[in-house]
């Protein structure tokens, strides 16, 4: 076991790695905002937080280095039931948003080598004490495509969260049908 440490904060939480031995998660600096970062050989490198926030967490990291994660609301500091999150891919030292499917949040979950990043997003607000609904998504070079969108006519599933993907193209996620929750592999027609 290795203590890959902290950014001079009280905890870090590593969340993914990749085959280059990289690992990113989010380290708490001093100040107790908490920082995105990527580990390898013994060094942790602090990649900050996408512009306007001021907290923010790498959830996986590519065989080529590219980050998905989420930032918390502008405020920094996540309260139960009240944070929103807001996805977002870090690719060559710069942080891009993943945007959203019309409501607050999303979050960005898995990246494979092509650039492809799933998650899940919320497609309306929260309302009372229950959380916002989520749909899985698709991002690519700029783009949000809820995955539902994508599968085939007729479909009974509706897909509400996407977790992981390999350079295949295969997502695990989780998926509703006829009101029962399942783990679900999505796998690309050629």
């Amino acid at each position: 076991m290795t203590d890959i440490g902290t950014l001079g904060g009280d905890f870090s939480r590593a969340n993914g790695n990749n085959e280059a031995g990289q690992v990113t998660g989010g380290a708490e600096l001093a100040d107790g905002t908490t920082h995105v970062f990527v580990w390898q050989d013994g060094t942790m490198t602090d990649i900050g937080v996408p512009s306007g926030y001021k907290s923010a967490r790498g959830i996986r990291i590519s065989m080529s280095g590219t980050v998905c994660g989420f930032a918390f609301d502008p405020t920094g500091t996540p309260t139960a039931g009240a944070t929103t999150l807001h996805g977002f891919v870090y690719v060559k030292g710069e942080f891009i948003s993943l945007g959203t499917l019309g409501g607050p949040g999303s979050v960005g979950s898995g990246v494979n080598a092509d650039g492809l990043v799933v998650g899940q997003a919320d497609i309306a607000a929260a309302t009372g004490n229950q959380p916002p609904p989520t749909h899985g998504f698709v991002w690519k070079d700029g783009t949000m495509t809820d995955i539902n969108d994508l599968l085939l006519p007729g479909s009974s599933w509706e897909i509400t969260s996407l977790l992981n993907l390999n350079d295949a193209g295969q997502i695990a996620g989780l998926g509703t049908r006829d009101g029962v929750t399942h783990a679900i592999l999505l796998t690309p027609q050629t």
